[in-house]
């Protein structure tokens, strides 16, 4: 399978004023919804919506070796519809402060289940200064790949605080307002390793 993403030089745009980026965390995402199709309720969003006691664990390669990263397990199915992934490859392939590379070499559940290949992928997010004052700096998200129907399917978060609004502030700024954004790599399997997975379900 061909891979979508290239890689582009990341480098930082304009400042997103504070005001838009309130109002993108208020607002949600439109391409959210939960995984059997529910629109979110903006009361529960405001909730934990993380369980600190699982984590997953996600091998990535970085120069002279690799690191771990310990994410936060989300405790409800949060679905991205398909189109974020177009949306995804566009902004990778026509804006400086979006990237792709191959980093990823495992990921396991907290039940000690593997995931690899293209079941997988990871977005490293850091917001402008003017953003980050309502949505938080640096965020890193753990997406699986739904065997049903193809839409990424988040799996954990890193910030133990994170709640839902958070993040659908964090995707809209990703997907629509890439002003906001000092700089977004999205982080794929590296090639050639051997994988236990195909999909994550649903």
């Amino acid at each position: 399978m061909v891979r979508p993403f290239g890689p582009i030089r990341p480098t930082p745009p304009p400042d997103l004023g504070e005001r838009r980026a309130i109002r993108a965390a208020r607002d949600g995402c439109p391409m959210f919804k939960y995984r059997d199709g529910r629109a979110p309720d903006k009361a529960i969003c405001v909730h934990e919506f993380l369980d600190t006691g699982r984590r997953w664990t996600v091998r990535v390669a970085v120069e002279g070796g690799e690191e771990s990263l310990e994410l936060y397990e989300v405790k409800d199915g949060v679905k991205l519809d398909k189109d974020a992934l177009d949306k995804m490859i566009d902004l990778v392939r026509t804006r400086d402060n979006y990237a792709a590379i191959e980093a990823i070499k495992s990921a396991s559940s907290p039940d000690g289940e593997e995931y690899g290949g293209f079941a997988i992928f990871m977005i490293l997010l850091k917001l402008s200064e003017e953003a980050s004052q309502a949505l938080g700096d640096v965020h890193e998200y753990l997406f699986g790949i739904s065997a049903d129907d193809g839409s990424p399917l988040l799996l954990a978060s890193s910030d133990q605080d994170n709640s839902r609004s958070q993040f659908l502030g964090c995707i809209s700024a990703l997907l629509d307002d890439p002003e906001s954004v000092e700089m977004a790599i999205v982080t794929l399997p590296v090639k050639g390793l051997d994988t236990a997975a195909a999909g994550t379900g649903s």
